[in-house]
Parts: structure tokens; C-alpha cells; sequence
């Protein structure tokens, strides 16, 4: 099986790819972290296996296509499948010619498929071998980070099946066939319908049973003779008190429907009279309504909203001369304070070219400068008292030149002393008092350096010192000049004053500012009615208020004088008096003679129904006595009794008949109890003959299971040596055996040909190695003719340099034998493969 095109459109972040593949060498396609790969390598298998969640990879940019092509060779077919991923419909063009088309979606076995499907599954077996994707995924596809994920255990049997090949077919048949043949002999484990033992177990049981009943059977008939009489009896009884309740009933029933008959008519008739009293004061409320609604008429028929805005204007109109009276009274104020503050800002004014700042911070530079002269003059005094002379830590050379001196005298001359006592010692001693001396001299010409510095440090210091106090009295002279200057220019004695009158300006102008502005008493309507870009004053706003509020005026008394009201309240009153009272008069019907005579007439067939309902009513009473004692609980009663009559008389019917059936059934058969007894034994013959037959199959297929799982082993030992040899290549020979467990298919190793290692004592690369030499000999055990290539999605990240470079080396040489495409991240691999496809990282689309 070799790949040879792909094409993909509208899948994950891949809006189109077109790939040609390559074979005898690795297909290498590589790019950085979310540029595709794994998807790409889901895209692929996808397209022959179906995916079951195509929602997962939806198109990030585009329209929502997600289709794509695989164009593959088989050893003598050329095979094209196009694949719809959000429909799973499939088109497959075996060399040219369209041989399939419809679902293909070969997940499970029976639940869910359909039977495109199924055929899709056939081609897929032949293929590759095989359909089921998920044998497809634990072999030739390994996921990122996934190779040791290997779940061989699950598909062991599986595998092991897939790999014997044809010799594994001829021990199931033959095992198949002692199955099929012990299935029809007893019921074997997860089997619910019975075999033939069981069958004859059933049949000698029937027999004894028979044989037991056949003794019982006289006895039983005469049984049901006396109970077939009994139940006649009671079911004529039972028929006579159905029949009597029954009409009791019945007749109650009709004496209901005439009470209701004649309660319905009653309730019409009082009704029907109800009306003929409503239209009466209907009519009599129609008169009242016309004399009132004359009463009320207004000449010129003013609205109630009208009347009601008129009294608003003149409300809106006093409210707005009395807000202006007091908005003209408050500008005159403010403009009397604003002229006296003005008259103190003149008074206190200052030069312009004056900055109050300057004026304010002069008075601390003053007193900063005189302390830092002070300061300055203290620090000189301090250097002055503490110099070089008064130091006790440095002594001046001539004073030490006298102390070493006299001490080195006194050491050479007790050392002489010492030499005069003890003669032994008279050069030693003569020797102390010679380096003694000359240390002595090195230490003073030391001390002498050292006091010289001091002294020189000491008169930079005094030098600085009394230049600062010098710069200091210049800046407080310049200072004192500019404040002369100052006083002079504003007229003022002092700071502290010129500072007070600064402070009084700022006081009045800060008043000044803070003043209200004059109110124009402006509003929406003023703002309307005054020309564009003009406003007038308040006091022409409130002539021109007083104007509107007597024109107000007028109109008011003009309403009231026609309508003789005396104010507008009253006035508004009477207008929506008016108004309902016509409102009423389109309310109230206006009766006519028709129908209070079809009223008449109604009314008087309703009480001619109530009594011809009434006379019937007696008439029954008179019939049936019982009937006027009755009330609802006594018809609940006797319908109760009916119904368990009834119930009664079904269940003896039924009685009776089940038991005329067993009397005739009994009296029917005639069974032979020594015949019965001669077939029971024929059975345990044939029983025991089952058992035999049954137990020699189970021999045999116990032998024929033991030979099975023999032959597995042999056919996982291949797969075991091919991973040995792929394992020690890529380790360089530290692992030289790999063991598969013929069960579970869980590997082990050879450490070096000493240690046999279980799986979780390796480390993760040496796990993802055996794993990989596991997956490769694997494929090779079940292409067969097929060579099913193999996909790996950075199946070597846990691997370092050197057995990365073998697996390179090992991939290189199983590729020349299969088709190998390795997707990766890593660009190392470039040093071994070129690429086939380079991917680039794609924008993740943002959703909300």
C-alpha cells in the first residue's frame, strides 16, 4: 500500500493543501507548534477511517467545507477515496472507474452501521488487512506523546489473529465446528435457549408429571361437574338483580334531566324578565341623561383640556413674575458688591511686573541664607578648635623621634647589661638592641608622612569652609538690594506690609470672582421667542410677563361670562360633566318595540317549558315511588351495585366457561400410565447418549485451545525477535531481547544480556524506543503483501542525540520497505531527511 496524493480543503487551520508523496525515503513534514501537523496526520487517516466528531475541526478561516482526496496504490489497483468529513459520504474510484459511493463511517460492529458501512468496511479489509480503525491506531498511526500509549492489551487477540493469517483460520473453523455441534448438544456459558439435554431433562420431567396427573384426573373431573351446576344457579341470580337496578337506574336518570329541564327553563324565564326590567331603566336613564346634558351645554362648547391649559398658562404666568421680581432684586445686589470690591481692588493694587511668589518666598531666603552663614561659621570654628596640632591620634615626628629614641636606648642598654651578666647571651642582646633601633627610625619617617596629610586635608577643609560663608554674605547683599528695589517700586515700608496688601488683593479678587453672574432668567420658551444671539434683561422678561398674565386675564373672564361660572374650576367641572353625559348617551341602548316584544315572547314559551317539565317530573314519581327517596349518594350506591352485578356475572360467565373446557379437556384424555412409563425410559437412554457425545467435544476442544495458544506463542515470538533487533540497533546494543507476554502483549526487556527488565523500570525515551521498534516489527507482522505504512507524530521527543540519530538511521532503512511520513517540530531531522511539506504556524481564530 503506497500514499500518493492528498488534498485537503477547510480542515482545522488548513484552508487547502495539495501533497504529492514520496516513497523509499521518509516523508518529512515539519513546522512549529500549531501549524497544523497533528490534524493534518487526523486529515489523513481521517479520510480513510472517518472521523466521528468532525465539529472538532472545523475550518478556523473560511467557508465550512472540510473535504479532502487520497489517491493510494495497492500492489495492482489504483485507489482514489474522496471523503465529505461532516456528512461521512464516501467516493471510491478504483482505476477510473467509481465502484462505491455512500456512507463510510467503520466504527463498531452491528450497532449503528449501515449497510454502506459494511461495504465500506469489506473494501477496507481488503485493503489493508483489516477495518476496525482502532487496530488501525495501535499499530501504523502513533499520536503526539502517545507511542507508549500503545493499548496492545485490549487488541490482543486481535493481533494475534491478524498475524497467524490463514493457518489461524483452520483451527477456528475446526473449533468452531465442536462449538456449533456442542451448542446444539447442551446449553453452553452465555447461551439463554435450550439444547437438546436439556430439551430430553425437560421431556423426562413432562413425563414423571404426566404420569403423577393421570392418577388425579377422574378425581378432578367430578370436581368441576359440581361447581359447572353451582355456577348456573348463581348466574341467574346474578342476572335478575343487574336487570332490576338497571332500570331503577335508568328511570333516575330521566328524573335528573327533567329537574334540569325545568331549572334551565325557570333560569331563562327569570332571565328573559330581568331584561325587560333592564331596558325599562334603560330608557328612563336615556331621559335623565338628555335633560342634564341640556343643563350642562356651554356655549362655543369648550374642551375640559382647554379650560384645564387656560388655568396652567395663568399658574405658570404668576409663578414667572414672581421668580423674576426676585431675580431683578438679587442683580442689584450683585452689582453694588461688585462695584465696592472693585473700589478695594484699586486701593491695594500692585505693580504688575510684581510676582507675589517672589514676594512671599523672600522673607525664607532671607532666613535661610543667615542660617546657613551661621551654620557654616560654626563648622569653621569646630575645624579651627580640632586641627592637626590638637589632635591626640596624630603625634607630631618630633615627639615621637625623642619617645623611640629613648626606648630604643633603654633596650640596647639593658641588653648590654644582659650580655655583661650572662656572656652567652652578649651577642643576642646586641642584636635585639640593633633592629630595635632601626625599627624605631622606620616607624617615625611613617608617623612623619601621616601627620602631613592630616594637616594638608585640614587646610582644604578651612579653605572651603570660608569660601562658602564668603558666597553666602554675597547672595544675602544681592538679595537685600532686590528687596530695596521692591519696597521702593510698590511704595511699602516692609515686606511683612507689601505681603498684606498682596493678600488683601487676592482676598478681593477672590470675592470678585466668586460673585454669581447677573441672571437673565432665561428659559426654552424666552430662548424661542428673543431673537438669535440676544437675550433680554430680566426686568424687560418680567414687563413682558405681566403683559402675558393680563391678556391670560381676559381670556379667562371672556370664558367665564359666557358660561355664567364664576371660575375656571367650575367651569372645568361642568365641561367634563358635559362630556360624560354624552359619553352615557352613546352607551345607553335606545329600545325598540321588536324587541321587548320578542322578549315577551320568550319569556312566556321559557314558563310554558318549566311547567310541561314539572307535570312529566310528577308523572314518573307517581310511577316508580323509589325514585323520591333517592339522592346522589343512593344513585352512587346502586351504580356501584350495578356495576359489581355485572362484574359478577362476567366473572361467573367466565368461570363456567373455563370450566365447561376443563371438564371436556379432562374427559379427553385418556393417558396410559405404563405407556407413559416405557417413554420416560426410552428418554434417560437418549439422555445419557447426549452427555457422552457432549463431554468427548469438550476433550477436544480443550486440546484443540491448548494447540491455539501454543501456535499464538510461536507467532509473537517473530514479532518479539524483529523488535529485538530494532530495539538493540537504536540502543546500541544496552537492550538486546525484547519478551512479549502471549496474553496481554506486555513487553519486557534484556539488559545488556543479564537483567530481564519489566516495562515500568525503564525511562520515558527507552519506553517510547522499545514502543517504536514494537510498533515497526508489528507492522511487518501484519502487512504481509500489503506494506501498510506507517505514520509517526514526533514520535522522538524523549530521545537524546545518539539513539536519535539511530532512529533516524532505523526509520531511513524501513522506509525504503514502506511508506514512513514523520511529522515533526523538530529541525534536526532535516540533517537526515529533506521535507516533503513545510507548515507554518496559522492565527488562532478569536470566537465570542
Amino acid at each position: 500500500m503506497r500514499f500518493e496524493h492528498f488534498t485537503l480543503d477547510g480542515f482545522a487551520q488548513h484552508d487547502h493543501l495539495d501533497i504529492s508523496f514520496r516513497h523509499g525515503e521518509p516523508n518529512l513534514i515539519i513546522g512549529p507548534n500549531e501549524a497544523g501537523k497533528s490534524n493534518l496526520m487526523r486529515a489523513l487517516t481521517g479520510t480513510l477511517f472517518g472521523i466521528l466528531r468532525p465539529e472538532q475541526f472545523e475550518p478556523w478561516h473560511g467557508r465550512y467545507k472540510m473535504s479532502a482526496q487520497l489517491t493510494f496504490m495497492v500492489p495492482d489497483q489504483r485507489i482514489v477515496i474522496e471523503r465529505l468529513f461532516t456528512t461521512h459520504q464516501v467516493r471510491v474510484w478504483i482505476d477510473h472507474q467509481l465502484v462505491f459511493q455512500g456512507r463510510g463511517l467503520p466504527y463498531g460492529r452491528g450497532r449503528g452501521l449501515t449497510a454502506e458501512d459494511e461495504q465500506y468496511r469489506s473494501l477496507l479489509t481488503e485493503w489493508i488487512g483489516f477495518s476496525e480503525p482502532h487496530v488501525f491506531e495501535r499499530t501504523v498511526f502513533v499520536g503526539q506523546e502517545l507511542l507508549a500509549d500503545s493499548g496492545l492489551g485490549e487488541f490482543t487477540a486481535r493481533f494475534k489473529r491478524l498475524v497467524s493469517g490463514t493457518r489461524e483460520a483452520d483451527y477456528e473453523t475446526a473449533i468452531a465446528d465442536l462449538e456449533s455441534r456442542l451448542d446444539q448438544l447442551i446449553k453452553v456459558p452465555g447461551k439463554r435457549a435450550n439444547r437438546k439435554r436439556e430439551d430430553l431433562v425437560e421431556q423426562l420431567e413432562e413425563l414423571n408429571r404426566r404420569i403423577a396427573a393421570a392418577k388425579r384426573l377422574q378425581e378432578r373431573v367430578a370436581s368441576l361437574a359440581d361447581e359447572e351446576k353451582d355456577l348456573r344457579t348463581r348466574i341467574r341470580e346474578s342476572e335478575r338483580t343487574y336487570q332490576w337496578y338497571s332500570e331503577l337506574m335508568e328511570k333516575y336518570g330521566e328524573l335528573q334531566r327533567l329537574r334540569a329541564e325545568e331549572i334551565q327553563a325557570r333560569t331563562d324565564s327569570n332571565n328573559l324578565e330581568s331584561q325587560l326590567e333592564r331596558f325599562s331603566g334603560y330608557l328612563e336613564q336615556r331621559h335623565d341623561a338628555e335633560r342634564r346634558r341640556d343643563y350642562l351645554r356651554i356655549e362655543g362648547d369648550p374642551e375640559p383640556q382647554e379650560i384645564q391649559e387656560l388655568g396652567r398658562q395663568i399658574d405658570q404666568a404668576k409663578t414667572r413674575i414672581t421668580d423674576l421680581r426676585v431675580v431683578v432684586e438679587r442683580n442689584q445686589q450683585i452689582a453694588q458688591e461688585r462695584e465696592s470690591l472693585q473700589e478695594m481692588l484699586d486701593a491695594n493694587s500692585i505693580p504688575e511686573d510684581v510676582d507675589p511668589e517672589n514676594v512671599r518666598s523672600m522673607s525664607g531666603q532671607f532666613e535661610q541664607i543667615e542660617w546657613e552663614i551661621y551654620n557654616l561659621a560654626f563648622q569653621r570654628d569646630e575645624l579651627l578648635r580640632n586641627g592637626p596640632e590638637h589632635s591626640t591620634k596624630v603625634f607630631s615626628p618630633s615627639v615621637v623621634r625623642t619617645l623611640i629614641g629613648t626606648l630604643s636606648v633603654a633596650v640596647a642598654a639593658t641588653s648590654l647589661a644582659l650580655g655583661v651578666l650572662i656572656d652567652q647571651a652578649m651577642f643576642f642582646g646586641i642584636a635585639i638592641g640593633v633592629i630595635i633601633l632601626f625599627a624605631g627610625f622606620s616607624m617615625t619617617k611613617g608617623w612623619a608622612i601621616r601627620y602631613q596629610n592630616a594637616k594638608d586635608r585640614f587646610q582644604e577643609q578651612l579653605e572651603q569652609l570660608v569660601e562658602h560663608i564668603n558666597q553666602s554674605r554675597e547672595r544675602l547683599e544681592d538679595l537685600r538690594r532686590t528687596r530695596d528695589q521692591l519696597l521702593e517700586k510698590t511704595g511699602t515700608r516692609s515686606l511683612d506690609e507689601l505681603e498684606d496688601r498682596i493678600n488683601t488683593n487676592f482676598q478681593t479678587l477672590a470675592r470678585l470672582e466668586s460673585l454669581p453672574e447677573i441672571d437673565e432668567a432665561s428659559s426654552e420658551l424666552d430662548d424661542r421667542e428673543s431673537p438669535r444671539g440676544t437675550k433680554d434683561s430680566a426686568s424687560a422678561k418680567l414687563e413682558s410677563a405681566e403683559r402675558e398674565l393680563q391678556a391670560l386675564f381676559a381670556k379667562r373672564d371672556n370664558l367665564l361670562h359666557r358660561a355664567k361660572e364664576t371660575d375656571l374650576d367650575a367651569l372645568y367641572t361642568r365641561a367634563v360633566e358635559y362630556r360624560e353625559t354624552l359619553s352615557l348617551l352613546e352607551q345607553l341602548p335606545a329600545p325598540h318595540d321588536e324587541e321587548l316584544k320578542s322578549l315577551n315572547e320568550r319569556r312566556n314559551a321559557a314558563q310554558q317549558r318549566a311547567t310541561s317539565a314539572a307535570q312529566r317530573k310528577e308523572a314518573l314519581l307517581g310511577d316508580f315511588s323509589e325514585l323520591s327517596q333517592m339522592n346522589a349518594e343512593d344513585a352512587l350506591t346502586y351504580r356501584d351495585m350495578i356495576e359489581k352485578a355485572e362484574r359478577q356475572h362476567r366473572h361467573l360467565h367466565d368461570r363456567l366457561h373455563k370450566v365447561q373446557l376443563e371438564r371436556r379437556k379432562l374427559g379427553q384424555e385418556t393417558d396410559d400410565a405404563e405407556a407413559l412409563r416405557f417413554d420416560a425410559s426410552c428418554v434417560r437412554e437418549e439422555l445419557e447418549s447426549v452427555e457422552l457425545e457432549a463431554e468427548a467435544i469438550q476433550i477436544a476442544l480443550e486440546d484443540l485451545r491448548a494447540t491455539v495458544n501454543a501456535f499464538h506463542g510461536e507467532a509473537l515470538d517473530r514479532v518479539a525477535e524483529h523488535a529485538s533487533a530494532h530495539l538493540n540497533r537504536i540502543t546500541n546494543g544496552r537492550y538486546d531481547r525484547v519478551f512479549l507476554d502471549p496474553e496481554t502483549m506486555e513487553p519486557s526487556v534484556n539488559l545488556n544480556g543479564q537483567n530481564r527488565l519489566q516495562l515500568h523500570l525503564l525511562s520515558h525515551g527507552t519506553r517510547d524506543q522499545l514502543y517504536l521498534a514494537i510498533r515497526a516489527s508489528l507492522i511487518d507482522a501484519l502487512s504481509g503483501d500489503r506494506n501498510l505504512p506507517m505514520l509517526l507524530d514526533d514520535p522522538c521527543v524523549n530521545f537524546d542525540a545518539a539513539r536519535l540519530e539511530n532512529a533516524a538511521h532505523l526509520i531511513q532503512e524501513l522506509a525504503r520497505e514502506r511508506q514512513i511520513f514523520l511529522f515533526s517540530k523538530d529541525e534536526s531531522w532535516t540533517q537526515w531527511f529533506e521535507p516533503v511539506l513545510r507548515l507554518d504556524r496559522r492565527d488562532i481564530p478569536v470566537t465570542g
